[in-house]
């Protein structure tokens, strides 16, 4: 992840934005970029500017690699993983 990605949410007084486009509904007082294109505020989570469907704002972490969850959901590049297992989830890394 490079620093390109992480500024790629940008706000006003009024609106949020990602990649100059806004991101509707967004609230700009809680709003925060927490990296790896997600941000959420105190109610939803976005990935790369659009909300992603059904995860909780205040529980919801990144775990890397893309992955990230909730207390209830695993999330793959913002698209929820239907069957996978969120307290046994994690990821594997490789032992080179």
């Amino acid at each position: 992840m490079n620093n390109k990605e992480e500024k790629i949410y940008a706000k006003d007084w009024h609106k949020v934005y990602f990649r100059g486009e806004e991101v509707k509904g967004a609230d700009v007082g809680t709003f925060e970029n927490i990296g790896a294109g997600y941000a959420k505020d105190f109610k939803t989570v976005y990935y790369n500017g659009k909300e992603v469907k059904d995860a909780e704002a205040q529980s919801f972490k990144i775990i890397g690699y893309g992955y990230a969850k909730d207390w209830k959901c695993v999330y793959y590049n913002g698209e929820m993983m239907k069957d996978a297992e969120v307290q046994s989830f994690q990821i594997i890394e490789n032992n080179k």
